[in-house]
């Protein structure tokens, strides 16, 4: 995961984030989020105090920042948020016989 890119970014509120790499590889982290601070620090086991990243972040509208490290590196993130009218499935309407697939 080092060398990966992340794509997308779920969190659960202040119990863990699940991470999604551009080669749709899943990885999933405890998470501590600070709101006085602002700061993020993900950890890849509850138990062991070894922190896999820390960021500082900024949220503005529905933008994201992270900025901060992944482990030894340094790492600006910016994310997008998406509600669930942006995703097709919910928005197309549910239909038992299709004429024609829906492939986008």
């Amino acid at each position: 995961m080092n060398s990966a890119r992340w794509n997308k970014l779920y969190i659960v509120y202040d119990v863990g984030v699940n991470v999604v790499t551009k080669e749709n590889e899943n990885s999933w982290y405890y998470c501590k989020i600070d709101t006085l601070q602002k700061t993020i620090t993900l950890k890849q086991n509850s138990y062991f105090p070894n922190i896999f990243a820390t960021f500082s972040y900024l949220l503005k509208k529905d933008t994201l920042f992270l900025d901060g490290y992944i482990q030894s590196d340094s790492a600006m993130i910016i994310f997008t948020r998406k509600t669930k009218k942006d995703y097709p499935l919910l928005n197309r309407g549910f239909h038992w016989v299709n004429e024609y697939p829906y492939n986008r």
